[in-house]
């Protein structure tokens, strides 16, 4: 049965590929056979042109008997005679032969043995050709053009080359392309039968590169090969390791940061605690200066644990369940109630404008309040005395979207940090302190992308040091009843 189906699929795949490759060859040897004779026919009539230029005076002048037939015999062997397989003619007005190099007689021509001499004489260019036998009965390619002298046509010049010569180097190309296509069809058969062979090849490859993920080679990839749907197959179990891959990365280097700054608190406290077992205890003031610093540690190393397993939830669409309509403006008015205080406090203006047409979005409101939470407390924050921070809703330019701005006139932040301030544990502060003040965990505006991306938005920063900065979110809204 195998065997059946392997001579099945070699007869149909060489069948397929034989009538490509013959209607192919046909295609391309007619092409070749045209553009060998078109390249002849602009070779002679260029030829032909230049010579019926330069026997223009010399024919005059043998025509108004100033000039023997010799002149012109020496103008056009001067020009033709290094052509060997040439053959040319010059003809008078009323047909009579002038000059030919291969006949001391020409015969008078006519329009049935000479067509070419005619519509040379009736063509708007003053030029005609034809392939016909000669009247040897040997093909010909032959091309007449006009003698002219200031406008008046004084003689005819008809060369011609054997159809044969015209052909060469078009048929040795052909046989050459013939015998690549029989060895492309040998090729092809082989070709074929070792598909056939090997259809479960591409499987077997797939199979293989599962096991080497599942063994930990994170990797491994599948070779797309064979149909087109194992190549589809291939390239999404490709995609799925290299997200594999990706995340494992995240999450490697998520633990190595993480573990990095829960070992910064963890080793103040321990260096705190050992100076108060040390004697520090006996120094009233420098015990409750430690105590404090042991507190505070304390306080940043829970508000981060808390961070990470919030980041951790919403990572995994926690919150989902508890999506439900949510107007925007709502929660944008309570927030800037519950900021007004501390905003007043540091002699910040708050304000926030909304449009009260817009639609409500389908999101999780506690998740959507920390947003808000987050960017309105950074932007109090970072913004001096006598700054403003301001909050807008208005209609996105993206159809079905609602764009929420906070802006800032606060510091701003560098060029340099604005690819990297959503990255987790990235904090700015390392590099600039912020008025003696502890730095934060560097995943408040992770959570918020997170958060924002869950609820199939986007958020991106602009900002300019010196002027402040400006956060933009677009989140999708609800989409309209159906009737």
């Amino acid at each position: 049965m195998f065997s059946s189906l392997n001579r099945r699929l070699t007869l149909s795949h060489l069948s397929v590929a034989l009538i490509t490759v013959v209607v192919m060859f046909t295609v391309a040897s007619r092409a070749i056979l045209r553009a060998a004779i078109e390249q002849a026919e602009n070779r002679i009539e260029d030829l032909a042109f230049a010579t019926s230029n330069a026997l223009e005076d010399p024919l005059e002048k043998f025509i108004e008997g100033e000039a023997s037939l010799t002149n012109v015999q020496v103008t056009v062997a001067h020009w033709l005679t290094k052509e060997d397989d040439l053959h040319y003619t010059i003809f008078l007005t009323d047909g009579t032969p002038l000059i030919d190099n291969l006949s001391p007689t020409p015969p008078h021509p006519t329009e049935q043995t000479a067509p070419e001499l005619y519509d040379a004489l009736e063509s708007d260019i003053g030029e005609g050709d034809i392939i016909r036998p000669n009247e040897q009965g040997e093909e010909y390619l032959y091309v007449a053009v006009q003698i002219l002298h200031e406008d008046h046509i004084m003689g005819l010049l008809r060369l011609g080359v054997p159809y044969s010569n015209v052909i060469a180097p078009a048929q040795r190309t052909i046989n050459i392309l013939l015998g690549l296509v029989i060895l492309l069809l040998l090729t092809v058969g082989v070709g074929g039968w070792l598909l056939a062979r090997n259809l479960t090849a591409p499987i077997t490859d797939l199979t293989t590169s599962a096991q080497k993920l599942t063994a930990g080679h994170l990797e491994a990839r599948a070779t797309p090969s064979g149909p087109q749907e194992f190549q589809q197959l291939a390239h999404a179990f490709n995609s799925m390791a290299a997200r594999l891959q990706e995340h494992v990365s995240n999450l490697r280097a998520f633990v190595a940061n993480a573990s990095h700054e829960l070992r910064t608190p963890l080793t103040t406290i321990k260096l705190r605690v050992e100076a108060l077992h040390h004697g520090a205890m006996d120094d009233p003031q420098t015990a409750r200066r430690f105590l404090k610093e042991i507190d505070s540690e304390i306080d940043r190393l829970t508000a981060m644990v808390n961070e990470l397993l919030d980041l951790s939830q919403i990572d995994a669409g926690s919150g989902r369940d508890a999506y439900a309509p949510v107007d925007l403006a709502i929660l944008i008015e309570e927030a800037c109630e519950i900021f007004e205080i501390r905003a007043q406090k540091n002699k910040i203006q708050l304000t926030y404008q909304v449009d009260p047409k817009l639609p409500a979005i389908f999101g999780n409101e506690e998740q959507l309040r920390r947003v808000l939470d987050n960017l309105i407390s950074n932007a109090i924050k970072h913004t001096p005395k006598g700054g403003t921070v301001s909050l807008r809703l208005k209609p996105s330019e993206k159809p079905n979207f609602v764009c929420l701005q906070v802006s800032d006139t606060g510091r701003g932040i560098p060029a340099r940090h604005l690819p990297h301030i959503f990255e987790r544990f990235y904090r700015i502060e390392h590099t600039r302190p912020i008025d003696g003040r502890s730095p934060g965990s560097g995943l408040g505006l992770a959570i918020v992308q997170s958060i924002i991306e869950a609820h199939g938005g986007e958020i991106r920063v602009e900002s300019t040091v010196g002027q402040g900065t400006t956060f933009t979110i677009e989140l999708p809204t609800l989409p309209p009843p159906r009737f």
